[in-house]
């Protein structure tokens, strides 16, 4: 296929690498919070582009310590590349002198340093340094790559001990037997005691070292130091201080301390300290030319990308790599150009607009978070968050629906204390609104569906785990063990597959199934299939890991397993497979609540899945009246769709509904803050829900009934 944007290399790349190979390069440390964040980063800062600056002629050549290069982007020292593709570092090495830009061998590669100048003799290299306890070896090394030519050291110092990557632990990672780092053969003998890391000693980095190791580098070597790691203000005044040529500002691609600041969001104190006096590189979370406009503007002499390079290797090799560090020379000469700046020496600060990274604002009702989301998500996400069926008639009258009723509030009835406490399913919750099964946590914020699992615990109130979540249930359950939760299903063609699910959910101590029955065939989303929209590399379905072949996209899972034959038997044969309660989603018509009844469930959610499946149904409001008429209180009815306001909850238990269910909104609170966001969301819709019932003079959700409904006005 056409490789378009660096994003298309890192799909390939997970397609074609192992497993173990895909998560060694992937990994972040810990939850990966920093590692994700390197690229959200980017994506608050805002440009200020000029105009009518005949910008016919453009020049994207800069210079790093004193020697120009064609563009102010590098490859950073990565270990490994044999791993990707066979000729490994050589042919990076290659592939930067093609492009005539700098290239950071690491100490770990696995082609030899000698290998690697002579497979690209006039390339412009740095090298990558630890200092090891056993300070002749570091020593050993430097004299080595002086000889051959490199040009400068960058000593990583932000690995005093390895960040725990857990997918590393997990599949034990070693390198394959016909691979080592070539830079120690001869140095360790075979049967050196103790563990080892990469067939190097685990204990061979040295947690001691501090910056008068800083001096005794200098005084073995003639080479400019750049020192690798710094992310505050006051390291890099004591890098100025102690004499080295330049700093790059680095948080090691995510992968050491998890929690820290993303590299570009720590790079403007850094300038701001350096004063000039030195260089300030910055490398993590480059993905595109205006990603290194931006870095550019915020003061960065170069930047460094590292995972994208190696992508570039797994698709082609050297001439993979070229491509890569072709298309963001290309995007970013078209940045350069859009913003109205002709050669490196135009871009500064004038570019970003102010606040870029603005002062928090206060969230103070749900659609504050839908405008969050909106802008902060890609445009993919936001898309296949907020699309509807066809025409999306159904979606926004949803919402319209409840604009359409009107409430009759009693006056003195003395609500100076309220309760909005309530039951479902024998259990009781804090207030009447729970999450919603929704897809795709994990596109949102990095912890997905383990961040909803804590909010909802939190709140004690119900969680919807959706079949198509991005973490296993046994992952959600670890994540929040105190949580109630119930757990959505289809039926599926295999009914084997349908089964082993419901095993799994029960041992794991959900308390309902929810079974959608709106879905025979998935509806028609316009944006969604403009978009061609397909999950991400690093996302999965994860519940159905080793149970079919990984789909790309809900659309493709749906149509591998989903049965349009499923009717009203199939909810009879569930209840044979199982002792939980089963709660019907998807019924919008009296007969069918009817039926519902008669078949036994515990419940059924009056929903239109959002607006996403039969576009021209009703509002899930509007039917709501005629349902729980139907049912007469012989099973709970609860809803979902279009809840955006606590008097929207009001409404919605006054014409019947036991408790209701949100979708969206959680999404939008997960793409705010993780399980702080959704934790706001909800703590919104309780507030204001205790205030609609205050002013509608009710002290408790059981005084809320019909009464209060203006029915003249639906």
């Amino acid at each position: 296929m056409a490789m378009v944007c660096l994003t298309d290399f890192e799909e390939y790349a997970k397609e074609h690498l192992s497993k173990a190979t895909w998560d060694y390069y992937a990994a972040g440390a810990d939850e990966c919070c920093t590692r994700d964040d390197n690229l959200l980063a980017y994506k608050r800062i805002r440009l200020r582009p000029r105009i009518l600056r005949d910008v016919s002629v453009s020049d994207t050549r800069t210079t790093v310590q004193g020697t120009e290069i064609s563009f102010p982007v590098g490859i950073a020292p990565t270990a490994f590349h044999c791993l990707a593709w066979h000729e490994g570092e050589m042919a990076t090495a290659r592939a930067t002198e093609a492009l005539n830009t700098c290239y950071i061998t690491s100490t770990y590669s696995t082609c030899s340093v000698e290998e690697i100048v002579a497979a690209a003799p006039n390339g412009y290299r740095w090298f990558q340094l630890y200092v090891y306890r056993d300070r002749k070896l570091s020593e050993q090394i430097v004299r080595r790559v002086e000889m051959l030519g490199y040009k400068a050291l960058v000593l990583t110092v932000d690995v005093p001990y390895t960040g725990k990557r857990r997918d590393d632990i997990r599949n034990q990672f070693k390198l394959p037997p016909h691979l080592r780092v070539k830079n120690f053969d001869g140095v360790f003998q075979q049967d050196t005691a103790g563990p080892d890391e990469y067939g190097i000693p685990a204990n061979n980095l040295d947690p001691s070292i501090s910056w008068k190791d800083v001096y005794w580098l200098q005084s073995i070597t003639r080479l400019p130091i750049i020192i690798k790691g710094i992310l505050t203000k006051e390291d890099a005044e004591l890098a100025v201080e102690h004499g080295v040529q330049g700093i790059i500002v680095s948080n090691h691609g995510g992968r050491q301390l998890d929690g820290g600041p993303a590299s570009i969001d720590a790079l403007s104190e850094i300038v701001d300290t350096v004063q000039g006096r030195i260089e300030v590189y910055l490398d993590g979370g480059i993905r595109t030319g205006s990603d290194v406009l931006k870095s550019l503007a915020l003061g960065a002499k170069c930047v460094f990308i590292g995972r994208p390079a190696v992508w570039g290797l797994a698709y082609k090799g050297e001439e993979g790599v070229r491509e890569v560090l072709q298309i963001l020379n290309d995007e970013f000469r078209l940045s350069m150009a859009l913003s109205g700046c002709r050669n490196v020496a135009e871009i500064n600060r004038n570019l970003i607009q102010e606040g870029h990274q603005c002062a928090e604002m206060a969230m103070v009702c749900l659609t504050d978070f839908e405008k969050y989301a909106k802008e902060h998500l890609l445009k993919n996400t936001w898309d296949y968050y907020s699309d509807g069926a066809d025409e999306c008639y159904t979606r926004d009258d949803n919402l319209l629906a409840y604009k359409r009723i009107r409430l009759r509030p009693r006056v003195l009835q003395d609500v100076s204390v309220s309760d909005t406490r309530t039951t479902v399913q024998g259990t009781e919750i804090s207030f009447p609104v729970g999450i919603s099964p929704t897809a795709l946590h994990c596109l949102a914020w990095h912890e997905g569906e383990t961040a909803t699992a804590r909010a909802a615990e939190a709140l004690n109130t119900c969680y919807i785990t959706s079949t198509l979540s991005t973490c296993t249930v046994e992952e959600i359950v670890a994540a929040a063990p105190n949580g109630y939760r119930w757990f959505q299903i289809y039926v599926y063609q295999d009914r084997k597959l349908t089964e082993q699910i419901v095993r799994r959910v029960e041992a794991l101590g959900y308390k309902a199934l929810v079974l959608t029955v709106d879905m025979p065939y998935l509806g028609k989303r316009h944006k969604n299939i403009r978009n061609q929209f397909k999950l991400p590399p690093h996302v999965q379905f994860k519940n159905f890991n080793g149970l079919l072949q990984k789909p790309e996209t809900a659309v493709q899972l749906k149509y591998h397993t989903s049965d349009p034959s499923v009717t009203w038997k199939e909810v009879h044969w569930l209840q044979s497979i199982t002792s939980l309660p089963i709660i019907i989603k998807g019924i919008l018509t009296k007969e069918d609540a009817v039926l519902a009844v008669e078949h036994g469930v515990q419940g059924v959610i009056v929903s239109n899945h959002g607006g996403r499946q039969l576009d021209g149904t009703l509002a899930t409001i509007d039917a709501l009246s005629e349902i729980v008429g139907a049912v007469k209180r012989r099973i709970e009815v609860y809803l979902d769709g279009g809840i955006r306001t606590g008097s929207d909850l009001l409404k919605a238990l006054a014409l019947g509904a036991k408790c209701v269910f949100i979708g969206r909104p959680v999404l939008w609170g997960l793409a705010y803050k993780g399980e702080e966001g959704v934790r706001e969301v909800l703590q919104i819709l309780k507030d204001e829900f205790r205030l609609a019932m205050a002013l509608s003079g009710c002290r408790n959700v059981a005084e809320i009934n019909r009464n209060l409904i203006q029915f003249s006005k639906l």
